[in-house]
């Protein structure tokens, strides 16, 4: 009873690290000059949104580079394509304010922002749009979805969340863009199925129970740390895990 079918999944372009995610501009350093590479024509994209969007199925398409998702943007305007954008790492600032108007979730992965801050540095730094533009999307109004794109990143929310609050993995290292920071609230709601942070009558009871509050956290390492401050784990209104301080 707990698994159900998702989202058609599309992969649009490469990845930074391999520099094989589609950007408008070249990546800096690299010779023979590379702009990435689209892993299917515009037309395909398109072609395949359709085909989701017409027999009722979510979209979950994978854009990294900048001209990679202004062309699954520019897809899903044309199809009436739903469903999320998976990572839009890169994005032009004139696409940023599109998801929301499309009606487009942005899937994104914080911690993979503490993981690329030094290879952004390097490879895109010429970029021609905003990396990492999390703030940016959540003022525009685009629903944001934290996850953790395991296993290239640890199965932990609280490595995303603290990335996204933040900025840095350590407090003696500056803040990678801090001006794309999220509060600590939108940061757990978008760390939730439903997008809050508060518990409602007929809730899919999922939860987890702390010994402390999240929220008052001062450092990225305290935040890093709440895997130790789990009591309690509950799915489906069924205790999965109790510490021995807190047997209910």
């Amino acid at each position: 009873g707990l698994g159900h079918v998702g989202a058609m999944k599309m992969i649009s372009d490469g990845s930074l690290n391999t520099r094989s995610a589609y950007c408008s501009t070249p990546y800096s350093g690299i010779t023979p000059e590379t702009y990435g590479t689209l892993s299917y024509t515009p037309e395909q994209i398109e072609s395949y949104m359709r085909l989701a969007a017409e027999h009722g199925f979510d979209i979950a398409c994978h854009a990294i580079g900048d001209e990679a998702n202004t062309i699954v943007l520019d897809c899903a305007e044309r199809t009436h394509a739903h469903g999320s954008i998976e990572h839009a790492q890169m994005l032009k600032e004139r696409d940023i304010p599109r998801l929301a108007q499309l009606g487009l979730a942005a899937s994104i992965q914080p911690q993979h922002a503490m993981d690329d801050r030094d290879v952004i540095t390097r490879f895109w730094g010429n970029p021609a749009g905003i990396p990492y533009a999390f703030n940016s999307l959540h003022k525009s109004g685009t629903k944001l979805l934290m996850g953790s794109d395991a296993p290239v990143a640890p199965l932990d929310p609280w490595l995303a969340i603290s990335a996204a609050v933040f900025g840095t993995e350590s407090s003696d290292r500056e803040p990678f863009q801090s001006e794309q920071c999220l509060d600590f609230e939108t940061a757990l709601a978008s760390s939730t199925a439903l997008g809050r942070t508060t518990l409602q009558a007929g809730d899919a009871a999922d939860l987890v129970l702390l010994d402390c509050d999240p929220s008052e956290l001062e450092s990225p390492e305290a935040m890093r740390a709440m895997p130790d401050h789990v009591l309690a784990t509950m799915l489906a209104g069924c205790w999965t895990y109790q510490s021995h301080v807190s047997r209910l």
